[in-house]
């Protein structure tokens, strides 16, 4: 690795990021649909506030045994699941995305970190940078996207089968980003709402609803020549996952997809059975810190959008995760170095 050369001759010079507020006019009509995302679960939001820092899960996962008695996936592949991080805690996330090793001239390297605000709320920063693919003659490369967002969830919502949580990430291309897919160049806006129900006679299943409408929007780093504007979409995506006590997760993703919210006349379907190893830590290397998945998921889609009408009928996506859990409360972190440095 240590022979490869990033060209960074072809980045351009980005734009003040005053130029957002320029930029960034969506229309009337995507306004309403990010706050009916928003707006409705606030209020529900405010009344079940915490008072103590004391960190439980939603009741549905009381009795729901994982590979390990301290860790539960918060995602079903792209998907949020009403989990967030422990309070005043941290966690790293690194996805490696095998799949760019044999079909792409590039490698992104997908890094996120959350944060545990409160009990319920967790922050989040995100980095994917495309470094060139050393087993691609030629490569590329580019500064990839920076993402941002938070997730919010209730810890009593209808009873205690159900959990709920909304949110929204933000993610925009600091560079010319080497996709066939014009979306990428822009700066995309998600907010999102999930529900999940574990029926008390299969608590090994959960039945998970989630609504997320992807808002296109200017981008304020750099343009995008891509032509027109790509439309923004909504999504509903109704999944199962099956968690039989051990190591191996098994889901089953529909999910239906419509431009219509932006003037298209569009709509999609696709379904995903995905499959997710979580080998457990007494097992699989014990000296690395934290701990690892991987997961295989393959996407049929039954019809497409125009803008995807070239992606291949048949998607597979292999994933390598490691997670890596912050055992300190950053907060005092932070109170212990001030104080060191006031001290002096």
């Amino acid at each position: 690795m240590s022979a490869i050369v990033s060209d960074t001759s072809s980045i351009k010079r980005h734009p003040s990021f005053g130029l957002w507020a320029k930029r960034f006019k969506p229309d009337g009509l995507k306004l309403l649909c990010i706050a009916t995302c928003f707006g409705l679960p606030c209020a529900g939001t405010l009344a079940a506030a915490e008072k103590t820092e004391a960190y439980e899960l939603p009741p549905l996962y009381h009795t729901y045994e994982e590979a390990t008695a301290t860790r539960f996936f918060s995602t079903l592949f792209d998907s949020e699941l009403p989990i967030t991080a422990r309070p005043h805690q941290f966690t790293l996330r690194y996805d490696i995305k095998a799949g760019d090793l044999i079909d792409e001239p590039y490698l992104r390297v997908p890094i996120e970190a959350r944060y545990g605000v409160t009990p319920t709320t967790e922050v989040f920063v995100s980095s994917t940078p495309y470094l060139p693919n050393p087993f691609e003659s030629p490569s590329e490369s580019s500064l990839g996207f920076a993402g941002v967002g938070f997730k919010q969830r209730l810890n009593s919502f209808i009873d205690d089968q159900w959990a709920f949580a909304f949110g929204a990430k933000l993610k925009v291309s600091l560079d010319e980003i080497p996709s066939n897919d014009p979306r990428d160049q822009y700066m995309r806006i998600q907010p999102y709402m999930v529900t999940v129900y574990s029926p008390p006679s299969l608590p090994q299943w959960q039945f998970i609803n989630q609504f997320k409408y992807d808002l296109v929007t200017s981008n304020p780093f750099h343009d995008a020549d891509t032509g027109p504007q790509p439309l923004s979409t909504f999504s509903f995506s109704p999944a199962f996952i099956f968690a039989p006590r051990g190591e191996w997760r098994y889901s089953l993703e529909f999910e239906y997809q419509t431009d219509q919210f932006d003037g298209g006349h569009s709509d999609a379907f696709l379904v995903s059975p995905g499959i997710g190893w979580f080998p457990q830590k007494e097992s699989f290397l014990r000296s690395v810190p934290g701990d690892f998945d991987f997961g295989l998921l393959l996407t049929h889609g039954f019809s497409r959008l125009p803008i995807d009408a070239d992606k291949d009928d048949v998607e597979v996506k292999f994933r390598v995760r490691w997670n890596y859990y912050g055992k300190k409360d950053l907060v005092s972190r932070f109170k212990a170095l001030t104080k060191n440095f006031r001290d002096e």
